[in-house]
């Protein structure tokens, strides 16, 4: 996996001792943005904590830029939040895309 922005092989969660989800691997190019879809309590929260390096996985390994998540939270500008939580509600989701300098990344309908 070279080249990658973000890369998982076999990762696996498990949360008190419960098995959140298990063999996720894949990679996400620079560039690309990642969403993850999937029905209330199937690990999306628990996978993007991961990523960010606020979970350990029970098995498996993530690289951010190369580095281990913990390592990677400064260097590589990576960070996590939960939406109302963090985002106030006058932020549009249209200039979600703009971030990063692309287009708008979804007609707004709020």
């Amino acid at each position: 996996m070279t080249g990658a922005v973000l890369s998982l092989r076999a990762v696996a969660v498990r949360y008190r001792g419960r098995e959140v989800f298990h063999g996720v691997s894949g990679e996400l190019p620079a560039g690309h943005a990642l969403g993850v879809v999937g029905a209330s309590g199937s690990g999306k929260t628990s996978l993007l904590r991961t990523i960010a390096g606020l979970m350990r996985p029970a098995a498996g390994e993530i690289r951010v830029h190369g580095r281990l998540p913990q390592s990677s939270r400064a260097r590589a500008g990576l960070a996590y939040f939960a939406g109302e939580a963090s985002l106030p509600g006058s932020v549009r989701a249209s200039a979600w895309g703009r971030l990063s300098g692309g287009d708008a990344a979804t007609a707004e309908r709020r």
